[in-house]
């Protein structure tokens, strides 16, 4: 029996390697959204994990995936289900981000026909709605300046054609030949299911859904590369002594095995789980930095979580204007 005076949260993960942050996420969302239901559809997990996640009193464990699809190619038809079980709303999240607070209180005030999600973060590759809406032959009656992430979405029944149309696409013979090429391969409209949400949230058809997208460096931390959580919204957030309230470790996680690049052992997720992973007796080779540069930044910025990468997000950014400026450059000539 679904309990309804919570809010129901789809959790979907099908990579055994990822699921340390699905641990972290349920247990951050305990502390900073008690009401929070996790449904956790689970593929191809260790038994030890999944009788961990039977006993969080913030988790249904869900072993049964219905649809075919994998990775983030899931979310529609997920939405779909427990839209049809619950009567929403419902909240998709993806496994590797961490609360640092309370997100509702970032979204409590939309009214029911609201569609939320993120912005993408900064840096992304030909930002926006116009390139994505072409690709797939949609007129654009909505301009979005950002793309969307869709890393967190809170829906309702009113958006399932929104969502009925997301799931065709993304079953779409030629998406998902696609997403059997690198990232380097794919076509900007094709690069994953975000750019088709995008695309579809700016076509005609779907343009008089309201949207709030919640803002990057100041509701969300996309840490993307080194400079995916920028300079500028790092030190904004250290001065105003706060931190945002979602850490998206997008990209490469910071508890992978192996050699870490620098600004992954000094992710403010990091920072954030300690806590939880100290107090569960969880893996812990990942939070302490080996590289001694980073070592060095955690003792200069006093482990501050959004300050000590911010030595490889500056260095980053040189890097990408300089690049472009050498690209104007050649072109002028």
């Amino acid at each position: 029996m679904i309990n309804m005076s919570h809010t129901h949260v789809c959790l979907f993960e099908d990579r055994q390697d990822c699921i340390l942050g699905v641990k972290l996420l349920v247990l951050s969302a305990r502390r900073h959204e008690p009401q929070w239901l996790f449904h956790a559809f689970m593929r191809n997990m260790n038994q030890e994990d999944l009788d961990w996640l039977s006993n969080q009193p913030n988790v249904m464990l869900r072993k049964e995936v219905s649809t075919p699809q994998t990775g983030w190619s899931v979310k529609p038809s997920l939405l779909k289900q427990l839209l049809s079980e619950t009567g929403g709303p419902v909240i998709w999240c993806d496994s590797d981000i961490i609360l640092a607070s309370s997100v509702s209180k970032l979204i409590e005030h939309l009214s029911e026909e609201v569609f939320v999600a993120t912005e993408e973060y900064g840096w992304g590759r030909s930002k926006g709605s116009r390139l994505r809406a072409a690709g797939w032959n949609l007129t654009e009656s909505r301009r979005l300046t950002s793309t969307i992430n869709s890393c967190l979405i809170k829906v309702n029944v009113c958006h399932r054609p929104l969502l009925d149309a997301w799931d065709e696409s993304l079953m779409d013979p030629t998406y998902r030949q696609a997403q059997a090429q690198s990232w380097s391969q794919r076509p900007l409209h094709l690069m994953g299911d975000q750019d088709v949400l995008t695309a579809l949230l700016s076509s005609e058809r779907f343009a008089g859904i309201p949207l709030f997208l919640l803002k990057d460096g100041r509701d969300i931390a996309q840490c993307f590369q080194e400079d995916g959580y920028t300079v500028q919204d790092r030190l904004r957030n250290a001065l105003m002594g706060r931190t945002p309230p979602l850490i998206h470790a997008q990209g490469g996680k910071p508890w992978t095995k192996g050699p870490r690049a620098v600004f992954q052992q000094l992710s403010p997720y990091n920072r954030i789980a300690a806590p939880y992973v100290k107090r569960e007796f969880l893996q812990d080779h990942w939070l302490k930095a080996d590289d001694p540069g980073a070592k060095v930044m955690e003792t200069l910025f006093f482990n501050e979580p959004n300050l000590c990468g911010i030595i490889p997000a500056f260095q980053r950014t040189l890097l990408r204007v300089w690049t472009n400026r050498s690209t104007i450059l050649r072109l002028v000539r």
